[in-house]
C-alpha cells in the first residue's frame, strides 16, 4: 500500500538522518541560498562552507539557479554596502539636543516672580549646565565615533563592489556540478506547460504568476527569452530531467532534497502545531517527480535554517549557535523585506490617480461618442475594469500575507478571503465579456490577423 502512495508516506526522524548520511541523496540548492551567503556574518559563511565541503560531492546546482545567481550577485553585493553607508551616515547626522532657553526668563504666568532672572540669581548653575552640555556632546560624539569604527571593522572583510569576491571563490570551488544550458526549445516548451499549470494552480511557481502577468518581462540569455514568472517552473523541470536521465546524473539518485528560503505554498505546504509552524514539499511534487523516476524514496524541502540544524546535527560539525541564529534571522529579515516591498508596490498602485475621463490610455472610447449605447457601454466596460483592476491589487495582498502567516486562524481567514477575491475576479470577468459580447458580438469584430 506505501508504494501506492509513495509521496504521501510520511518520514520519521531517523530516516530524515539516513537520507542525510545517504551517498544516494541528492542536495539541491535554490538561488536565495547561494545569495543569502553575502548576508552572512564571516563565522556563519565559514560554517556554511563547511557543510558544503562535507556534501559538495553530492550537491548539484540546476543551470537555472547558476544564472540567477550570476545575474543577482551584485546587485546583492550593493544592496548590502548601501545598508551600511546608510547606517553610518545616519549615525554621522545624530546630534543631542539640549533647551536653548533653559535660563531665559520665562513669562509672568510660567514661572513666579521669585524666579524670572534665575540665570542671574544664580550664575554657577548655568555655567554647571553648560559644561554638562559640553561634556555630553564629547562623550556622545566619542562614542559615536567608536560606533562607526565598530561597523566598518565587523564589515571589512564583507565583499563590496570592488573588493575581491571570496564568497564566488568558493562557490565556483566546491559547486562543480551543475546543469546543462538549455535552448529556445527548453523555453518554449516551459512557456506552453506554464499557461496550463498556472492556470489551474499546479505547482510550482504559480505564485510567481502575479508578479508579472505578461510573458513579455523576460531577459535574455543564451539567445532564449526568458520571462520571468517562469523562473520556479524552469527549475522544476531540470530536476525532473535530470533525475530521469541515467547518462547525466553522478550517481544512482535514491533521495532528493531541495535547499530553498522560498516558503511559499507552491512548493511547501504548511500544518501548524501551536505556535510552530511545519513546512513540508507539497506532495503533488513528489508524485509528479516520480512518474519520471519511481526510484525517488524521499523528496524532502528544507529552509536552510533546517539545512545547517540537520548537517550539524548528522555530521558532528560543531557549528557555532550564532551562525544557525545569523542565518534564521537572515531569512526572516529577508521575508520581511519582500512583504513589506511587495506592501510598498501595492500600496504606490493605489495612489496612482485614477483617469478623470473614459479616455485614458487604457480605456479609450468608442469612435461614436453621440451614440447612447455606445456611451453606455464605455462607462459599463470602464468601471468593470476599475473593479477587476483592484480585485487583482487585493488578491496580490493577501497573497503576500499567506507568506508569513502568524497563526493557523489567520491562515485560513486569508485563504478564505482569497476565494473570495477568486471569485469575484471571475464574476467582473464574466460581467466584461458578457457586455464586450453583447455590444460588440463576435461575428461582427474584426479578424485578427
Amino acid at each position: 500500500m506505501k508504494k501506492k502512495f509513495k509521496a504521501y508516506t510520511p518520514i520519521t526522524k531517523k530516516q530524515i538522518d539516513a537520507v542525510w548520511r545517504s551517498k544516494t541523496t541528492l542536495f539541491i540548492l535554490d538561488t536565495n541560498i547561494l545569495l543569502n551567503l553575502y548576508s552572512y556574518r564571516k563565522k556563519t559563511q565559514d560554517d556554511f562552507f563547511k557543510i558544503l565541503e562535507k556534501l559538495k560531492s553530492n550537491i548539484w546546482i540546476p543551470y537555472h539557479v547558476m544564472l540567477e545567481y550570476h545575474r543577482n550577485r551584485l546587485k546583492v553585493i550593493n544592496d548590502k554596502e548601501n545598508t551600511i553607508n546608510e547606517i553610518i551616515k545616519r549615525c554621522n547626522d545624530m546630534r543631542l539636543e539640549f533647551p536653548n532657553d533653559m535660563f531665559e526668563k520665562k513669562e509672568e504666568k510660567d514661572i513666579s516672580s521669585a524666579c524670572k532672572d534665575f540665570s542671574r540669581k544664580y550664575p554657577d548653575l548655568k555655567t554647571d549646565w553648560n559644561n554638562i552640555k559640553e561634556v555630553i556632546n564629547k562623550d556622545f560624539s566619542k562614542k559615536k565615533e567608536e560606533y562607526i569604527k565598530k561597523i566598518k571593522q565587523v564589515t571589512d572583510n564583507d565583499v563590496g563592489i570592488n573588493n575581491h569576491d571570496k564568497i564566488y571563490d568558493s562557490l565556483m570551488e566546491i559547486l562543480k556540478f551543475v546543469g546543462t544550458a538549455y535552448d529556445k526549445g527548453f523555453i518554449e516548451d516551459i512557456k506552453n506547460k506554464g499557461k496550463e499549470r498556472y492556470k489551474h494552480k499546479r505547482p510550482p511557481g504559480y505564485k510567481d504568476a502575479t508578479k508579472d502577468q505578461s510573458e513579455d518581462n523576460v531577459y535574455y540569455h543564451n539567445g532564449c527569452a526568458i520571462p520571468y514568472k517562469y523562473g520556479d517552473l524552469i527549475i522544476w523541470e531540470e530536476i525532473k530531467r535530470y533525475v530521469k536521465n541515467e547518462k547525466a546524473k553522478l550517481f544512482e539518485i535514491k533521495n532528493i532534497v531541495f535547499v530553498t528560503d522560498d516558503n511559499k505554498e507552491d512548493w511547501v505546504q504548511k500544518h501548524y502545531s501551536g505556535d510552530k509552524t511545519i513546512s513540508v514539499a507539497r506532495y503533488e511534487l513528489f508524485d509528479e517527480l516520480l512518474m519520471d523516476a519511481k526510484h525517488i524514496s524521499h523528496f524532502l524541502i528544507a529552509d536552510s535554517e533546517s539545512f545547517v540544524e540537520q548537517s550539524n546535527n548528522t555530521f558532528n560539525l560543531e557549528l557555532n549557535d550564532d551562525s544557525v541564529n545569523d542565518i534564521k534571522n537572515t531569512a526572516n529579515n529577508l521575508k520581511r523585506l519582500i512583504l513589506e516591498r511587495a506592501a510598498f508596490e501595492i500600496s504606490n498602485s493605489r495612489s496612482e490617480k485614477k483617469p478623470d475621463s473614459l479616455d485614458s490610455e487604457d480605456f479609450k472610447p468608442p469612435s461614436n461618442p453621440e451614440n447612447t449605447k455606445l456611451s453606455f457601454f464605455q462607462r459599463e466596460r470602464f468601471n468593470l475594469m476599475q473593479s477587476i483592476k483592484a480585485t487583482k491589487r487585493d488578491i496580490r495582498v493577501t497573497e503576500m500575507l499567506l507568506l508569513e502567516p502568524r497563526s493557523r486562524e489567520d491562515e485560513i481567514r486569508y485563504r478564505r478571503r482569497l476565494l473570495r477575491l477568486e471569485e469575484q475576479l471571475l464574476y467582473y470577468s464574466k460581467q466584461l465579456d458578457d457586455l464586450v459580447e453583447f455590444y460588440i458580438p463576435t461575428k461582427v469584430r474584426p479578424k485578427e490577423e
